[in-house]
């Protein structure tokens, strides 16, 4: 009876709660979900990127060889939801295969633009010096020319395709994003994490990739985003200017292209590929202004 008296006043222990993580990415991923407005530009996001995968299922025409001239110029109806084109294609097809191409080149440019941004950007940030001189003076004439103009100049230069835009978007981009890596490399090379790897004898390209530049995520994740649709848009323009992707490939700028011609009597042609131009870019924005808050490292959570 002793041993049993004693052993209900041991006190028992309780299971300990699982607490959140407080980690500076879960308090951001926590407020991201919080944001109505992220969350919003997030939805219209994955919504695109579904249209996209699943166009050759989802569409109810192939945007290249279903055509019928007698069906040109055909309104909005239960058969052609988005209408019809000057050669009977339906509209929605293509529309719905655009959205590949204006979201592959707005990830494929901006993956040009962080290779070179951020690479030239940290040597520029770590090594100062003549380093910094040299590929800030490149960085100076590439800002001396308008982004779009140069994009132009270089499409011409090489040849239209789709390709061409690839290149010439990203390449066109990554002085914005040098300065920016330059800029946050320069305010964590005299931090004492980066002091005490360089104490134990770390290699300046290992401190740079492996130290500095994983604290410099955030602002890279929101000007991506925000860059992508801005390099959307630039596509649009120069397929609008017949200097992307070449007919009969359908891209919404090359049908607003074909469509502005028509735009009094056949609306439609145009409405319809701008209106798909204008979520994709609001859908964007709204996500990167949203990142861009719940990543400012002045709000709490």
């Amino acid at each position: 009876m002793y041993k049993s008296e004693m052993i209900k006043k041991i006190p028992q222990r309780q299971p300990k709660k699982k607490s959140r993580s407080n980690s500076p990415w879960m308090i951001a991923l926590r407020r991201l979900f919080r944001d109505k407005t992220a969350m919003m530009g997030l939805y219209i996001i994955v919504f695109l990127i579904l249209i996209s995968v699943f166009a050759p299922i989802i569409s109810p025409y192939d945007p290249i060889e279903d055509f019928n001239l007698s069906d040109a110029f055909q309104g909005p109806s239960m058969k052609y939801w988005f209408g019809t084109d000057w050669m009977g294609r339906d509209i929605l097809s293509r529309v719905l295969y655009g959205s590949r191409i204006s979201l592959t080149i707005g990830l494929a440019s901006r993956i040009v633009t962080l290779s070179l941004g951020i690479t030239l950007g940290a040597l520029a940030g770590y090594f100062r010096g003549r380093v910094d001189m040299v590929i800030m003076r490149i960085v100076e004439i590439m800002d001396a020319f308008p982004n779009f103009l140069f994009a132009i100049a270089i499409s011409v230069a090489i040849g239209r395709g789709l390709y061409t835009v690839f290149f010439a978007l990203g390449f066109v981009g990554w002085s914005g994003m040098c300065r920016l890596i330059r800029g946050q490399v320069m305010a964590y090379r005299e931090s004492e994490f980066v002091e005490a790897s360089r104490s134990l004898g770390a290699s300046n390209l290992r401190i740079i990739f492996k130290e500095i530049l994983p604290n410099c995520m955030a602002p890279v994740i929101i000007s991506t985003t925000m860059g992508i649709s801005n390099a959307i848009m630039a596509e649009a323009g120069l397929s609008f200017l017949g200097l992307g992707a070449q007919p009969p490939t359908p891209t919404w700028g090359s049908m607003m292209n074909f469509g502005r011609q028509y735009i009094w009597t056949e609306p439609h042609m145009v409405i319809f590929p701008g209106l798909a131009i204008v979520l994709t870019v609001y859908g964007f924005n709204l996500f990167g202004d949203g990142l861009r808050d719940v990543l400012d490292p002045r709000m709490k959570d």
